[in-house]
């Protein structure tokens, strides 16, 4: 599931990307990707850095590529612009794709000032992508620089070939192998990457295919990929636009392609959340006839074994630019023990996945493979069968008071019969208002929903009763969207905060609460109307938690919580008080400043460590006193600045005789 990430352009103008961003987020959500590749663009369009932070806010974590002459300053500061999505930095992209006869040298100065951001603490925890060479020939020349990133990066296109060629020139050209041969010895062992990856589907296209080849390639490419220790594996990308080349997963009206539907398909199963964990082996095998196949086991942290099989051949012929249809064949999975066939998913034409329950314990598995992606499900033999698991994902989209749910089927269990959808005012769901959804559509759509807060889940049933509900997800039906509070600056005077709108009804305006306690406003509660900032001054070493509030027709919701306290100036350092100088009853007393002082304080004192007969308050470095009472005195001086005293200084005894 971490090993796939998708190519996005929030900035490119006249793209969906752009104009249809509710529609880019949602098919993200829908998609189950948790990465996206975009550029680290210095722009003062605030919505560019509004939208990765919402993406962010969700779990699609951004990594930005550089570009030449970007600035340090610049660099060290974006992650502190997208705090909820920046994830990477990525140097320049295809630096020798031959528009710059000096990309060479200016390749090295921005990778030394990449290289620079390990030195500063903030930004030394965001790993450095290396830069994607598009020519062989550039890898000798650019040499080892792997000091300067963290993981090598490779734009490793196929040209329309399917994810297994073994190339299509001299020692397996254009093969992922063959790729990896090339920017091994410049890696310096470390991780591979690949930040572009896809397939064209646009007619008259030199290396287009058919969508429906791109569909049955897709999900096996990415599975090549992680065979191959392949890090992570960005396709491009998500969105068709006018001039983009037809590498969408959509196309530019958003509707889905069969890839869409294919990968979709294939992080549906894999997703597992929860913390890590160490798959197990499991000892099997595939016995199949004169052509081989190709196959791969993941494992969940419930021990269900998911075990993905396919024909490694070529749908389209790419020299004579026609289909070439993939005959199924028989194969068997054999297991090393009587195992419970849980279920069997196939990919479908148009790149949906179709689940059959099986329930059947044995240990060799007969069913057929095409170029389409089949996964069998495979469990414990006493894991039995019944209920089935807890759906995927659920994924609310509100417009105005209606209501579309939709969610992933359950990836384990036995088949659902239907979906119960629990609606509640109440987190706990001590009331509720019950749906029904016959199986095996997975979406529901509610017209004209009372305005409110309503926590939202989804189970899915059979004869054997209901199995576990998905994750909750709250929905605000004419609602504000929860903003996102962003402290720009809490460490002096003036503190800034930003925030940005939540998904939802636009708010008639907003309310910045401040309390000394989390969720008080017993310091501050302060209308900003339609206002994004605030810009504040606050006394020092009190302790503040702040949030603020979207304020709509129907109610309010509040934004996270930030809690700081400034610290106050650090107390001068005590000065150095001169031996006196006694002449009759007059004293004259001199001192050198530890640091500049605003006035001191000279003490005198009867004894050691007694009781202050004399305080006296001067504004210099020196201080003479007439008519002085006979007797011994223990004098030190206290330094004044801002308000705070130092520590007090050297004690002296003065003799006065009179």
């Amino acid at each position: 599931m971490d090993s796939v990430g998708i190519n996005v352009h929030l900035h490119y103008d006249h793209t969906p990307y752009k104009e249809q961003f509710s529609l880019v987020k949602a098919r993200l959500l829908e998609l189950g990707v948790r990465h996206v590749r975009d550029g680290l663009i210095d722009t003062e369009w605030q919505g560019y850095y509004d939208r990765h932070n919402e993406l962010g806010a969700v779990g699609i974590k951004g990594t930005f590529i550089t570009a030449f002459d970007q600035s340090l300053a610049l660099l060290a500061a974006y992650p502190s612009r997208v705090p909820h999505s920046f994830e990477a930095y990525e140097a320049p992209n295809e630096p020798d794709a031959g528009k710059d006869a000096d990309w060479l040298p200016r390749l090295r100065q921005m990778l030394a000032r990449l290289g620079d951001l390990n030195r500063m603490p903030a930004v030394s925890h965001f790993p450095v992508l290396g830069p994607s060479l598009m020519h062989v020939a550039s890898y000798p020349l650019v040499g080892n620089i792997s000091s300067a990133f963290d993981a090598a990066n490779l734009h490793n296109y196929l040209a329309g070939r399917h994810p297994g060629t073994p190339g299509w020139g001299d020692d397996g050209y254009g093969s992922i192998e063959w790729n990896l041969r090339q920017i091994r010895p410049w890696a310096g062992g470390k991780p591979i990457v690949t930040t572009e990856i896809g397939y064209q589907d646009g007619p008259g296209l030199a290396d287009s295919i058919p969508i429906d080849v791109s569909g049955r390639y897709m999900p096996r490419l990415l599975i090549e990929q992680f065979r191959a220790g392949i890090t992570r594996t960005f396709i491009y990308e998500l969105c068709d636009f006018p001039s983009s080349g037809n590498y969408g997963l959509l196309h530019a009206d958003g509707a889905p392609k069969p890839a869409f539907h294919a990968v979709k398909g294939l992080l549906t199963l894999l997703a597992d959340p929860g913390p890590a964990f160490e798959p197990q082996p499991l000892a099997y095998s595939i016995s199949s006839g004169a052509n081989p196949v190709r196959h791969h086991a993941f494992q969940k942290r419930d021990g269900t074994y998911l075990i993905a099989v396919w024909a490694e051949e070529p749908s389209f012929d790419m020299k004579l630019r026609r289909g070439a249809p993939v005959a199924s064949q028989p194969v068997t999975l054999l297991l090393p023990r009587p195992m419970r066939v849980l279920r069997a998913h196939r990919w479908q034409p148009d790149g949906t996945v179709a689940s059959t329950s099986q329930g059947v314990v044995i240990s060799a598995v007969p069913f057929e493979v095409s170029d389409r992606l089949t996964i069998i499900e495979v469990g414990e033999a006493d894991a039995g069968l019944g209920r089935p698991g807890a759906p995927g994902p659920l994924v609310p989209v509100v417009s105005g008071r209606d209501v579309h749910l939709s969610w992933h089927a359950p990836s384990r269990g036995s088949l659902p019969e239907m979906y119960q959808i629990d609606a509640s005012p109440d987190p706990s769901f001590s009331t509720s208002i019950v749906m029904h959804v016959p199986a095996p559509s997975t979406e529901l759509t509610v017209p004209g929903a009372p305005p409110g807060i309503y926590f939202v889940r989804v189970r899915a049933a059979n004869a054997a009763g209901a199995g576990e509900p998905s994750a909750t997800v709250p929905v605000m039906v004419a609602m504000p969207g929860v903003p996102q509070l962003i402290a720009e600056r809490v460490t002096a005077n003036p503190v800034v905060f930003s925030w940005l709108p939540g998904p939802g009804v636009p708010p008639e305006r907003y309310v910045i609460s401040a309390g000394s306690m989390p969720g008080a406003s017993d310091l501050a509660l302060m209308p900003m109307g339609q206002a994004s900032r605030l810009m504040a001054a606050v006394p020092l070493g009190v302790p503040f938690f702040v949030r603020v509030a979207a304020v709509g027709a129907y109610g309010a919701v509040r934004s996270n919580e930030v809690s700081f306290a400034l610290r106050g100036p650090d107390p001068p350092p005590p000065p150095l008080l001169d031996p006196a100088a006694v002449a009759g009853s007059t004293v004259h007393l001199a001192w050198t400043a530890g640091a500049p002082a605003s006035s001191y304080v000279v003490l005198a004192r009867g004894a050691p460590g007694g009781a202050v007969v004399a305080t006296l308050p001067v504004f210099g470095l020196s201080l003479t006193v007439p008519n002085v009472p006979p007797g011994a005195y223990y004098v030190s001086v206290v330094a004044q600045r801002d308000g705070m005293n130092s520590a007090e200084s050297n004690v002296i005894r003065v003799d006065v005789s009179g």
